[in-house]
């Protein structure tokens, strides 16, 4: 599916597109290990998830909260999603995957990963029925299709909503509407 005309500017969950910048990920956490427990929202120490581009699969699958999509790799999904619907904000678990659109991404990365994004990894994804490729990643570099960059847009959310955007955080407004967003995520060509 084509993105919305005058689209230009980067979009809530990652961005994705333009430079690379790849990044050492360091050890990566088998995700079916399941992690820390309930009351552990950071994990486990070390613990890690470097995506592949096996591991995106249809955004539908995953809690909705407000207009995104929101998961956990490493069996947090609980705490991630009790902290996406939190109004005070705090620091997602290592493994959160979130996702407005199918084709961008950001994933919350192992304690010291990337000061400068919170341990937060942008994507740029390219989506088919037959799967995901990644198109970039990284940290600093990454830049939506429209040439936005994703740390430029996230680093304005306020600090307590672990460089999340939303309408009330302090980010640059989205060119998108509610209905745009359902539309594009609906039409994930990866799901059935």
């Amino acid at each position: 599916m084509k993105s919305p005309a005058g689209l230009v500017l980067v979009l809530l969950a990652g961005c994705g597109g333009g430079a690379s910048d790849a990044v050492d990920g360091g050890p990566t956490a088998d995700a079916s290990a399941g992690g820390a427990d309930a009351g552990d929202i950071d994990g486990a120490p070390g613990e890690d998830f470097d995506m592949k581009a096996s591991d995106f699969e249809c955004i539908l699958r995953w809690p909705k909260v407000r207009g995104f999509r929101i998961t956990n790799k490493l069996g947090h999904e609980n705490q991630a999603v009790a902290l996406a619907n939190a109004n005070t904000g705090g620091v997602y678990p290592v493994g959160t995957l979130i996702q407005l659109v199918p084709f961008e991404a950001m994933i919350k990365r192992r304690a010291g990963f990337s000061a400068a994004t919170h341990d937060w990894e942008f994507f740029s994804l390219s989506v088919s029925s037959s799967g995901t490729t990644i198109r970039s990643r990284g940290t600093d570099t990454v830049v939506n299709q429209f040439g936005g960059n994703c740390l430029s847009c996230h680093s304005k959310a306020m600090p307590q909503w672990d460089l999340i955007c939303e309408t009330n955080h302090g980010c640059d407004p989205l060119p998108l509407t509610a209905s745009q967003i359902a539309t594009l995520q609906m039409n994930d060509a990866r799901c059935p």
